[in-house]
């Protein structure tokens, strides 16, 4: 059997790393992962559908879903091991 050729846009995050390196595989996929920076990430996805599977900004996917484009399927994954702000200190009550 054939794999189906996979391209997937995303950030280089720990998380994603596995797939990345080819540690963990896609089962009847040959995958093209390509890291970058969420910005081109997100441009390219919504401009140009470049990608097979993405990581998505999910304001600027609802907003798409929301104008009628339903190019990519959202699922809730978080890639990244910290959201931004997270490593603020925790508020004492």
């Amino acid at each position: 059997m054939v794999d189906v050729p996979v391209t997937i846009g995303c950030g280089n995050y720990d998380r994603t790393r596995p797939i990345k390196d080819g540690t963990v595989k896609i089962e009847g996929c040959s995958v093209t992962y390509l890291p970058l920076y969420p910005e081109e990430i997100f441009h390219r996805a919504f401009k140009f559908r470049e990608f097979d599977i993405s990581e998505l900004s999910l304001s600027s996917y609802v907003r798409a879903v929301a104008a009628g484009d339903a190019s990519y399927v959202g699922i809730p994954a978080f890639v990244r091991s910290c959201l931004p702000g997270c490593s603020w200190p925790p508020l004492r009550q």
